[in-house]
């Protein structure tokens, strides 16, 4: 097999994947009030390939009636008003 030259090195190189993205501390648990606001701010990200991570978007489920989520600065509010959701 030839020798691979340094340009192609670096092209696979940067097509590998060396590790995931992942917060630099574990996500914590909330507790959400009726009638208040809680603001939730996602912590940094790391990243072996030292790509550059953004959460675009978060999928709050049965949350998501009453969450907002700004990926600017990557903080979600919580605000339920009523029981119905809670």
């Amino acid at each position: 097999m030839p020798p691979v030259n340094t340009d192609s090195q670096d092209m696979i190189k940067s097509a590998s994947n060396l590790g995931y993205p992942e917060f630099t501390t574990p996500l914590s648990d909330l507790e959400i009030v009726q009638c208040n606001a809680t603001v939730y701010v996602f912590p940094n990200t790391t990243d072996l390939d030292l790509d550059n991570v953004t959460i675009a978007s978060v999928d709050f489920g049965y949350a998501k009636n009453f969450s907002v989520f700004n990926p600017l600065t990557k903080a979600a509010v919580f605000y339920p008003k009523t029981l119905k959701d809670s």
